[in-house]
């Protein structure tokens, strides 16, 4: 794995980071894709009941849901909880309800129209519940009677007051990661935003002439270092309270206890320039500060008149992007297939969020360049965008992905591999190469079914974040295809009979 990239860097990409989809603080350098799998009898088993279950959408839910994922690379924190979570923690947090809108009332204001009712009520009020669950997502969109790009983007702004508040951080991380455990997910790569307003006011005192060196000398100097000092501060202060609210450590805790989770600084794309280059060069020096950031993404519609287009090539090409976000406009570069084989020899990640795009842009099925990147041999990994305003979870991905696309479970278990062998955990893969056909000589004779490890094997995995994710999922596989369910040798479409107890 690369080193992180220098605290320059932006000073030479700016024009590229701009508009790129996802930047991360590591590059991964990769030559080839994942494209084969070798095969064994449990396998070969689960593969067979996919195929005989293909037909039965709640079937492949099931198995998808039971499905070992790896990790979840593309997830807005805001954008991830459920409007019911936040209406929850607004009538824990004293707020009320405006029922003519409807929208929140900070605790404040509750007094200033005999209208507003405490939002500890609504359970009793179902219809303005209902009203606020699909404002602030895209639930019912048919009946929205606006386009889903409109309706996504706009239900931010109804749960802000909350999730733009610390005070609610640790519930939020906590509440996706107990939700990334029940789907076997194990690893989250987070997009929040840490000290925004102060760096974009930074930005602007700063100023704008071209020049990046000068900008950057200009933003050290009037305290740069300082508000990146605070935002690591924030970041560890979360991790220590998502900890206490999970119960990790204690005989009791809860799931997401399990579940890896790395924060990935969000930079708003559609601001000025000196504001967008603030928010950048904060970004990497935040990541270069806090392990627990680990790279940068760009955000807001790309579609606003400020974004740039074209932003997948220069990403890649003039960014040196390690993922890209989305991707659904590939096809529409300039010299296309020259860049999805460019993006193959580099080994660019492509997070394919395939409900979002389809609400937000409507793309789905053939028009979606998934089976584009699938035949040029672009790693891909499935992503959810943001589940709680989309009404999904990864799962429901990965079901759709089976089913558009007639993907196995070889190729199901590829962009679940692909998710940690390109996520921007620290340290050497436990595979020799990302076609997943051999792991590394240390490990080469272990098994990940096993309960023991090789001394080798041991101090290897010991080195390194990343194998240690990887190994994991490894043995989750292996539990996963035991599972008596795949072992039946009838028609495949049903479970095995109960088999009763030793001494029954």
């Amino acid at each position: 794995m690369a080193s992180p990239l220098p605290t320059t860097a932006p000073l030479a990409l700016l024009a590229g980071l701009l508009i790129s989809a996802a930047v991360g603080s590591a590059a991964i350098a990769r030559e080839t894709s994942p494209t084969s799998l070798s095969g064994s009898k449990a396998e070969a088993a689960v593969g067979a009941w996919l195929e005989a279950n293909r037909d039965r959408p709640n079937a492949v839910r099931a198995f998808v849901q039971r499905l070992p994922k790896g990790a979840d690379l593309h997830s807005h924190l805001s954008g991830a909880v459920y409007a019911e979570h936040y209406l929850q923690w607004a009538a824990a947090d004293g707020y009320c309800v405006d029922p003519a809108t409807p929208s929140l009332v900070a605790p404040s204001a509750c007094g200033q129209d005999a209208k507003f009712f405490p939002a500890a009520a609504l359970p009793e009020k179902v219809a303005i519940y209902d009203k606020l669950v699909n404002l602030w997502s895209t639930r019912n969109l048919s009946f929205a009677g606006r386009s889903g790009h409109d309706q996504f983007f706009e239900a931010f702004a109804g749960f802000d007051a909350i999730s733009s508040s610390l005070a609610r951080q640790d519930d939020m991380v906590a509440e996706v990661a107990n939700r990334a455990a029940s789907q076997h997910i194990h690893h989250l790569e987070l997009m929040l935003t840490v000290k925004d307003s102060d760096v974009r006011k930074l930005g602007r005192s700063a100023g704008w002439n071209g020049d990046f060196s000068q900008t950057r000398q200009r933003l050290q100097a009037l305290g740069l270092a300082d508000l990146v000092a605070k935002g690591s501060q924030n970041i560890d202060t979360l991790n220590r309270e998502v900890a206490a609210t999970l119960g990790c450590g204690t005989p009791q805790p809860q799931p997401g206890c399990a579940v890896t989770v790395r924060f990935l600084q969000q930079t708003v794309r559609t601001t000025s320039p000196a504001e967008v280059f603030a928010q950048l060069l904060y970004a990497f020096e935040l990541a270069n500060a806090n392990p627990s950031v680990v790279g940068l993404n760009l955000v807001a519609p790309e579609d606003h008149p400020v974004a740039l287009r074209f932003h997948i090539r220069q990403a890649v090409e003039l960014a040196g992007a390690s993922r890209i976000g989305h991707g659904v406009a590939v096809l529409y570069e300039d010299a296309p297939f020259q860049l999805l084989e460019e993006m193959r020899r580099r080994g660019v990640l492509v997070e394919i969020c395939l409900t979002s795009n389809e609400v937000i842009l409507n793309v789905a099925n053939d028009n979606h360049p998934f089976l584009d990147y699938k035949r040029s041999g672009v790693p891909m990994a499935l992503a959810s965008d943001d589940e709680g305003v989309s009404r999904i979870d990864l799962s429901n991905e990965f079901q759709l992905a089976a089913q558009r696309y007639k993907l196995g479970y070889r190729d199901l278990k590829t962009l679940a591999r692909n998710s940690l062998e390109y996520s921007f955990l620290p340290g050497a893969s436990l595979w020799q190469a990302p076609t997943y056909q051999a792991k590394h000589p240390s490990c080469a004779a272990d098994n990940p079914a096993a309960q023991g490890l090789s001394a080798p094997c041991s101090a290897y995995l010991a080195g390194s974040e990343r194998a240690q994710a990887q190994w994991k999922l490894e043995g989750n596989f292996a539990s996963f295809e035991a599972l008596p369910t795949f072992q039946h040798r009838g028609d495949g479409r049903t479970p095995p009979p109960p088999q009763p107890r030793p001494g029954a």
